[in-house]
C-alpha cells in the first residue's frame, strides 16, 4: 500500500460530505486512506474506532452515500472511483502499477475496472474532441444555413427601414425588408460561409441591403403588388 496518496481537497465543499456527521466524515477519509492499491478496504471496525476515537460499526457505513462505496461479495468495501482518481490510466507495462493489478485480481475486479477505466478514457477523448470543435467555432465561426433562422427580428427590420430612409431617401415597408431577408438567406446562408454568431449574420444582411436598389420602395413589378415581398425579390434581383 502506498504511503502517500492524492487527496480531493474539494471534498469539503461537496454537499453530500458537508451533510455527514464528523465521525462519518472521518470514516470516509479513513476508508480512502486505508484501502489497498485498487480501492478495497477489509473492514476492521475495532481498529477504525480506535483511530477515529469514536465507536464505529457496519451501521455507520450505511450513513455514507451509497454511490461512494460498494460492499463486495468477499465483504470488502470498494471505492469505485479510487483508481480513476488516484492513477488515471493504468498499464501493465508500468512497474509501479503492478500492485494495482495484483489487488484487482485478488478481488475479482479486473474486468469491471478495466471496462470502467476504458469508458472514462473514451468519455475524456470525446470531451476533448467536443472542446476542439468549440474552439474552431470560436476562432473561425459557424456555417449557418437558412433553416437556422426563421423570421427577421423586428429591431433588425427597423434598422433596414431606417437605412433606406437615410442613405437612399426611400421608404420601404416591413414586407419588402422581409422579402430582402429571404433573398439574403438563399444567397448567403448556404452552409458555405463562416459567421462568428447570429449578430454577424444580421450585420452582414444590413450591409448587404446597402447594395440593393429598391425603386421608390416598390420594386415596380408588373406581376407583383407594389409592397409585396415578391416585389422586393424582383427589385433586388434586378440589382445584380
Amino acid at each position: 500500500m502506498a504511503k502517500k496518496r492524492f487527496t480531493d481537497i474539494e471534498i469539503w465543499d461537496k454537499e453530500w460530505y458537508m451533510d455527514l456527521e464528523p465521525k462519518h466524515k472521518c470514516l470516509m477519509k479513513y476508508i480512502f486512506d486505508k484501502c489497498d492499491a485498487c480501492g478495497c478496504w477489509k473492514p476492521n471496525w475495532k481498529l477504525a474506532s480506535l483511530h477515529i476515537n469514536d465507536t464505529l460499526d457496519i451501521s455507520d457505513l450505511k450513513k455514507l452515500p451509497q454511490d461512494q462505496y460498494e460492499i463486495l461479495e468477499n465483504g470488502k468495501i470498494f471505492i469505485p472511483d479510487f483508481i480513476n482518481f488516484q492513477y488515471g490510466k493504468i498499464s501493465r507495462n508500468t512497474p509501479a502499477h503492478n500492485p494495482i493489478f495484483i489487488e484487482l485480481e485478488k478481488n475479482n475486479l479486473s474486468d469491471r475496472v478495466f471496462n470502467r477505466v476504458l469508458d472514462t478514457l473514451q468519455e475524456k477523448e470525446k470531451e476533448k474532441e467536443e472542446e476542439k470543435d468549440k474552439e474552431i467555432v470560436r476562432k473561425i465561426g459557424t456555417k449557418f444555413k437558412k433553416s437556422d433562422f426563421n423570421g427577421l427580428p423586428e429591431i433588425k427590420c427597423g434598422s433596414v427601414i431606417q437605412l433606406f430612409k437615410i442613405t437612399k431617401q426611400t421608404t420601404v415597408t416591413e414586407e419588402i425588408v422581409t422579402g430582402l431577408w429571404e433573398i439574403f438567406k438563399e444567397q448567403n446562408l448556404n452552409g458555405k460561409k463562416f459567421y462568428r454568431d447570429e449578430d454577424e449574420v444580421y450585420g452582414h444582411f444590413i450591409n448587404w441591403c446597402k447594395t440593393q436598389n429598391i425603386e421608390n420602395g416598390t420594386g415596380n413589378s408588373k406581376n407583383s403588388r407594389p409592397d409585396s415581398p415578391s416585389a422586393a425579390r424582383n427589385a433586388a434581383r434586378r440589382s445584380y
